[in-house]
């Protein structure tokens, strides 16, 4: 967590450079101290998310749609679907957006556009790095 609060919360950005931890204080004061976790434990799903997508594509690239477990080609290639059936299929489909009245996780508008951000330079470092993205598994 080096470096996160340096400037505003040196005292936090202390306690997360200390090799062990130390403990958290207690009650109002470690509330820093839990967001400064907090925004640690969002930065690496997102880079966890980043490094599953790019092995699925390198997987894909490499071996086949087919070799990603569970993926869309998988399950469709052990089907026994004719292409007339899959055409009837895919006309009897209906897609739509699902709206809920409560979200699962509230985040800030301000924290979603900084994620976005944060994910939008690993992806561009992916597209440098890596092999091209399948467009079904964008």
């Amino acid at each position: 967590m080096a470096q996160y609060p340096a400037e505003t919360r040196p005292h936090v950005a202390a306690w997360a450079d200390a090799v062990p931890l130390a403990a958290l204080p207690s009650g109002p004061a470690a509330t820093p101290y839990l967001q400064a976790m907090s925004i640690w434990f969002q930065l690496l799903r997102l880079v966890d998310e980043n490094t599953a997508l790019r092995s699925r594509r390198l997987t894909e690239t490499q071996d086949g749609p087919g070799a990603v477990k569970g993926g869309f080609s998988e399950v469709l290639a052990a089907q026994s679907f004719s292409p007339a059936q899959l055409e009837n299929m895919i006309e009897e489909v209906s897609v739509g957006p699902t709206l809920t009245a409560h979200p699962t996780e509230a985040k800030r508008v301000t924290v979603l556009e900084i994620h976005r951000r944060i994910y939008r330079a690993l992806v561009s470092l992916g597209r440098s790095a890596g092999p091209p993205p399948n467009a079904l598994n964008c």
